[in-house]
């Protein structure tokens, strides 16, 4: 039953976005409201258990609460402060670092939470939730297709309900909620997906390392002038970067010693690519940045 109650409950949190956002994207509170049913109906979507479901829907009500404050504080200070959609932008890390562990039962072993279960969750979370992004958009390209089938009848029923917002949070969000349910409940082969996944972007690391290596060697020749002239946007683009040189790294390393690659060309990329995460630029424009 967890499809038909995931896509039962995330229409629900679709409907609630939309009646609370349509025409308000100026009320801070309204806007609060609608990333509370947003981010704790997700996060609920992902950890909810049948046995246990109390723990998770304390979870996801303070993930909401902080995530819905973030957004309050963003719309009411409204551009008056500087750095809150960094703020923001913080809280969503922050809830992505929290739900594999929360899932792994760091609150019930004192924090002592062993990495390949932390592991498992974070890389099943992404997998899942990467495929059920994937089965909306395809759901959508049905939808479209059944619309015009019906349009070439004279019958426009399907095309009115799409260009209706609420129609369009409750079809995505029931999308959602079962492609999720249909993914949670496949857990196990999901953890035999990962070692693909992994496999595919161990692979993919290593010609990203040598990037990263002429990347370097270019900024060491050329000068730190030439970095911030070419874009105003370079803390973004480092921050990208190291993010995906963590996600590649971890694919090489993984989680435990007897499951890392045994290529000893992937464990060197493995290695640049941790340059790139602990890399930072020195200088007064860094700073100021």
């Amino acid at each position: 039953m967890r499809p038909w109650i995931l896509a039962g409950f995330l229409a629900l949190c679709g409907l609630a976005i939309h009646l609370l956002s349509q025409g308000h994207h100026d009320s801070a509170a309204r806007v609060a409201a609608a990333g509370f049913f947003f981010f704790g109906g997700v996060a609920l979507a992902l950890c909810l258990l049948r046995e246990k479901w109390l723990e998770p829907a304390v979870f996801a009500a303070v993930i909401g609460v902080v995530m819905g404050g973030l957004a309050y504080h963003v719309v009411e200070l409204d551009g008056r402060v500087a750095g809150e959609q960094f703020s923001f932008c913080a809280g969503i890390v922050a809830t992505l670092l929290a739900l594999p562990l929360f899932q792994a039962g760091f609150h019930r072993s004192r924090f002592a939470t062993p990495y390949r279960d932390t592991h498992f969750h974070l890389w099943s979370d992404a997998i899942s939730g990467a495929g059920a992004l994937a089965f909306v958009g395809l759901s959508w390209m049905l939808l479209l297709v059944l619309a015009s089938l019906f349009g070439l009848l004279k019958i426009d029923l399907l095309k009115d309900l799409m260009d209706e917002g609420w129609f369009g949070w409750m079809f995505s969000g029931a999308a959602l909620g079962g492609a999720l349910g249909v993914l949670r409940n496949e857990l196990r082969v999901l953890g035999t997906l990962q070692q693909v996944v992994m496999a595919v972007f161990a692979i993919l690391a290593v010609p990203l390392a040598a990037a990263l290596v002429l990347f370097f060697i270019a900024v060491a020749v050329s000068g730190l002038d030439v970095l911030w002239e070419a874009t105003r946007n370079a803390t973004p683009l480092l921050l990208a970067s190291a993010a995906g040189s963590f996600i590649l790294a971890n694919a090489i390393v993984r989680d435990a010693d007897d499951a890392m690659s045994r290529s000893r060309i992937q464990r060197i990329a493995a290695m640049m690519r941790c340059a790139g995460i602990s890399a930072r630029p020195e200088g007064r424009r860094w700073q100021n940045c």
